[in-house]
């Protein structure tokens, strides 16, 4: 299977994902007995909307090294205070390394991003037309 044809079906896959996050709000927020159908519609997509642009934030800080320092002290922090709960052997420099190595092989964000700014326009298309 090509590349392309794997980004297609991941690209699908995260938009059924969304099309399920966005009925399961729509039901949790008692969408289905509201008295105005449309308004819940719009709150559920924008609900996620946001969910989908704040996981695609948090998916490219971690394509960064932002976050390094943090993991490492906490880890020497773990180490100290439970000693033997893992190999400390490492300096921070071999310990970044190791997380680049691990980064070159992340997926992108951008898919994520996509689909939230999408469900973020028809929230907003939603709103319109639920004002007018």
């Amino acid at each position: 299977m090509s590349d392309k044809n794997k980004h297609i079906i991941a690209a699908a896959l995260q938009s059924a994902v969304a099309a399920a996050v966005v009925i399961i709000i729509f039901l949790m927020k008692g969408g289905a007995s509201s008295e105005n159908l449309l308004l819940s519609i719009t709150n559920a997509v924008s609900i996620s909307a946001l969910i989908y642009m704040c996981i695609a934030a948090f998916m490219f800080l971690g394509t960064t090294d932002f976050g390094d320092i943090f993991g490492y002290a906490g880890r020497k922090a773990l180490h100290s205070l439970i000693p033997g709960s893992f190999p400390d052997t490492k300096t921070y420099y071999d310990y970044k390394q190791e997380k680049a190595e691990k980064r070159a092989k992340k997926r992108g964000f951008k898919t994520t991003l996509i689909i939230g700014i999408v469900l973020l326009l028809c929230a907003v298309i939603l709103t319109f037309i639920c004002m007018a």
